[in-house]
């Protein structure tokens, strides 16, 4: 049997320590001569009759009571006996308050230059390493980056309905987001190039974000709200960091509004945004599934009331981004089968001339060519009317002709003479 805690019978009740990180801990009834856990499940009487000197029953040292309990205590009601996977205790709140609120505390300005000093240190890391193309230096700046800790600071608020600190992480994110995009503008203006896609590796995988990107963002969010809840995981940060793209994106917006790419920075933006929703839906989804507004409330911390239009809005936001990321995928489906469907014919017609086809893309509107070889020149109608014969008449294309001859080295092994 069990006894739910409601009614006279539980006024009496008061909390004893037996060893319990659920909410509430457990209870001892002086009226029923009992203990219960702090979820009303009674404890088996069999444990009583064969500890009656536990000492936790009359109110003293719980240590007996709890090995009492590791023994004998019927884990069918889900009593203190084994801890829950999903057990969440006030040192745990402590610590994700301590860590994801910046401001909280008497710490709160110095993680707030911290956050700062930080931010601007990695924006100018991946300034360099996007105008360099160095993969090393943008994946520095990905682990030096603090964003990471007011994302999931809001997702944290939204699952204690804490408004202020909502608000306060929320516009951290915000202002360190174009206190990154700045930087990037500025770095721009020391390179006399146009830093865009055509031209940059590192730009050129930011710009066009797809659904895979938010497949990727929400899988590596639900890590990084998993090493939040679980302390023994911590550290695994560092991976999450590298894995989610927070300040990069940020900074090939301002590289490419910098370089005039409009368009570029606009899809730029769209990667980081799709992160950020990614990270605070995941982290509040998971931070549900835990037992975290009961702990808090048990810790004294201030909880609301979670609405649930608050996590429609959550869940509306990732699906509203979803959209133009699904649209981009198609459209590089599309165009990646375009050019699979030229390709044998673009190398048909540049055979003919003696001619070889180096690269062919779809980029703006338009199958582009790179065709090398020698006088004279394969014509530019032929290609059309091939073009029109294999189903492609409404594809404008733009031809690169390089001239010049191609040659064959071969380089045999061996030591080179001495100079």
């Amino acid at each position: 049997a069990r006894y739910r805690a409601s009614g006279p019978e539980w006024e009496d009740h008061r909390q004893v320590d037996c060893g319990c990180r659920r909410p509430g801990g457990c209870h001892y009834s002086p009226r029923q001569g009992r203990i219960f856990s702090g979820h009303g499940h009674i404890l088996p009487r069999r444990c009583e009759r064969e500890y009656p000197g536990s000492g936790a029953a009359h109110g003293g040292s719980c240590r007996a009571w709890t090995v009492l309990m590791e023994d004998h205590a019927d884990r069918r009601y889900g009593s203190c006996v084994s801890e829950s996977p999903r057990a969440v205790s006030s040192a745990d709140i402590a610590r994700m308050t301590s860590s994801l609120y910046i401001f909280a505390g008497s710490e709160g300005e110095r993680r707030a230059s911290k956050f700062w000093v930080l931010l601007i240190l990695s924006g100018i890391i991946a300034s360099a390493g996007v105008l360099l193309d160095s993969t090393a230096m943008v994946i520095g700046a990905m682990i030096v980056a603090p964003l990471m800790t007011p994302i999931l600071g809001t997702g944290f608020a939204l699952v204690l309905a804490d408004r202020r600190n909502v608000l306060l992480n929320g516009g951290l994110v915000l202002l360190g987001a174009l206190a990154v995009i700045a930087i990037g503008y500025i770095m721009g203006l020391a390179d006399p190039l146009p830093v865009v896609a055509d031209t940059n590796g590192q730009v050129a995988s930011r710009v066009s974000p797809g659904i895979i990107d938010l497949i990727a963002a929400l899988a590596t969010g639900l890590v990084g709200a998993f090493a939040v809840v679980r302390s023994d995981i911590s550290d695994t940060l560092p991976g999450v960091a590298i894995a989610i793209s927070l300040v990069p994106p940020l900074v090939v917006a301002g590289l490419t509004l910098e370089s005039g790419a409009t368009n570029q920075a606009i899809g730029a933006l769209l990667l980081f945004f799709t992160n950020v929703a990614a990270i605070i839906a995941t982290s509040t989804a998971l931070l549900l599934i835990y037992p975290v507004r009961a702990a808090a409330a048990a810790a004294g911390h201030r909880v609301g009331q979670l609405r649930g239009r608050t996590l429609f809005a959550v869940g509306a936001t990732v699906v509203v981004i979803a959209i133009p990321l699904l649209y981009g995928t198609l459209t590089v489906l599309s165009q990646s089968l375009l050019v699979r469907q030229a390709q044998p014919v673009v190398d048909d017609w540049a055979e003919e001339a003696g001619w070889f086809v180096s690269d062919v893309s779809y980029t703006q509107g338009q199958l582009k060519l790179v065709v090398v070889g020698t006088p004279p020149t394969p014509t530019e109608e032929d290609l059309r009317l091939a073009l029109d014969e294999a189903g492609l008449a409404d594809v404008p294309v733009a031809v690169t002709l390089v001239l010049g001859d191609r040659q064959d080295i071969e380089i045999s092994t061996g030591s080179m003479p001495a100079s």
